[in-house]
């Protein structure tokens, strides 16, 4: 009885230890699946004038603006927690604006330095891309590919993501080279994390911004102003329930604003005067 035992208690072990090995061989590192990405897509998007990279984030600098796709690979900890492939993989990309004030950081100048990488969270105007193909794990969420190592499952999953770039991230990045779109785009009744709702502070900043940039000065006033007031409210809100720095982002904006509109009434005084 201790003999079949032994054997049964062996040959359990066995049959496990070729469960793992099979699941490993048939599974990808994130490094394995970054790698396998970029040579996948890097093609494309060099056609596209995405001639920058560092990691899986790619960039391109124009005169108007500067362009950001991120290919970001699942942390171990998001892997577990939705039962997904550690390859697992979305893409995210966006647009920074040259004559957008920069209240953040280095990160976020237009004119990029090499040593940094560019982060699509904060670009002025932010697009990410859902797949186009219907996936059996339903907790990867829609924007989301899983690469498994099966070659023949990858490529599906590879050719539809780098679609869905070609079909949405692409055309939408292109369609801002204009400067006229983008006030256009603005001026509707969209909504985009980057630039937020209509009327929303954030929007007015945006819209005066550009106007000033189209030398609209009336335009780049009347917003400007509008965005001045709604973030003194705003801040006025912020600092009764909380501290915030002096040096925060908000004051560096209201600042902004304030030396703006100072300048652009002074000129309209002026003018009128005349």
């Amino acid at each position: 009885m201790k003999n079949i035992f032994n054997y049964l208690r062996g040959a359990m072990s066995k049959r496990q230890r070729a469960e793992k090995s099979s699941t490993k061989e048939s599974s990808l590192t994130r490094a394995q699946a970054r790698k396998m990405l970029i040579d996948f897509i890097e093609p494309t998007l060099l056609r596209e004038g995405f001639n920058q990279r560092k990691g899986s984030t790619f960039w391109r600098v124009t005169e108007l603006k500067s362009d950001v796709i991120e290919v970001r690979l699942s942390t171990p900890q998001e892997a577990d927690r939705a039962c997904i492939p550690e390859s697992s993989f979305s893409i995210w990309a966006g647009s920074y604006f040259s004559f957008m004030p920069n209240i953040y950081d280095e990160s976020s100048l237009h004119k990029i330095d090499d040593l940094l990488t560019p982060e699509e969270a904060f670009c002025h105007f932010r697009v990410t891309v859902q797949r186009g193909i219907k996936q059996a794990r339903k907790t990867a969420g829609e924007n989301m590919w899983c690469l498994t190592g099966v070659m023949s499952t990858d490529e599906v999953e590879l050719n539809d993501a780098l679609s869905q770039v070609e079909k949405t991230i692409i055309p939408e990045l292109n369609n801002l080279y204009s400067l006229q779109n983008w006030i256009d785009l603005l001026a509707s009744e969209k909504i985009n994390i980057g630039f937020g709702a209509p009327d929303s502070s954030n929007r007015n900043l945006f819209l005066g911004c550009a106007f000033l940039r189209a030398n609209n000065l009336d335009g780049a006033l009347e917003y400007l102003k509008r965005a001045q007031v709604q973030s003194q409210e705003f801040i006025e809100r912020m600092t009764s329930a909380v501290r915030i720095e002096k040096n925060s982002p908000l004051f560096r904006e209201q600042e902004f604003l304030r030396e703006t509109v100072s300048r652009l009434a002074s000129n309209e005084q002026s003018t009128g005067a005349k």
